[in-house]
């Protein structure tokens, strides 16, 4: 018997409703984990997560990343406006495929621009090198400066420590 989920409400919940770490491809190709907020989770910024326990830990920032060229796991809810509230229960992006993200305050992101953990705003993506690139990350869209946009991710979403 497959585990596979055909149809999944991606809508939060305070009840857990499935095993923590569950995995969704949703009919486009993108990957979703079943997670829970430790903490309120902002959406369309990057967060830390542990696959342990399935946690959505920290907003990424770069005092939160691992020591140089060490990686660190992301995630993105990107389903809804609204944040998610804490211990809330959530299918989250972490790749790969395209998924929904805020660009840096102070600038804009230009369509299949490489791009980089913004320094400044905490989970934000930056055209500016910064201390965390995003690998296989790219904008699919101009996205303004402090605005929404599509992004793609080649494989699963990770933040790799330039400093």
């Amino acid at each position: 018997m497959s585990g596979q989920l055909l149809k999944v409400n991606y809508a939060p919940s305070s009840t857990q409703e499935h095993a923590l770490g569950s995995l969704h491809v949703d009919a486009a190709g993108n990957h979703y984990r079943y997670m829970q907020a430790d903490g309120a989770v902002t959406s369309y910024h990057l967060y830390n997560y542990t696959a342990d326990d399935w946690q959505i830990d920290a907003i990424a920032t770069e005092t939160s990343n691992p020591a140089d060229t060490d990686l660190i796991q992301c995630c993105v809810w990107d389903k809804s406006a609204t944040a998610l509230a804490d211990n809330e229960y959530a299918w989250v992006f972490v790749g790969p495929g395209t998924f929904t993200i805020t660009a840096e305050a102070g600038g804009a992101l230009a369509v299949d621009e490489i791009v980089y953990l913004d320094g400044e705003t905490a989970g934000t993506l930056s055209a500016t090198a910064g201390p965390c690139f995003a690998p296989g990350v790219q904008a699919l869209e101009a996205i303004t400066a402090g605005a929404t946009g599509s992004a793609v991710c080649a494989h699963a979403l990770y933040l790799e420590d330039t400093a």
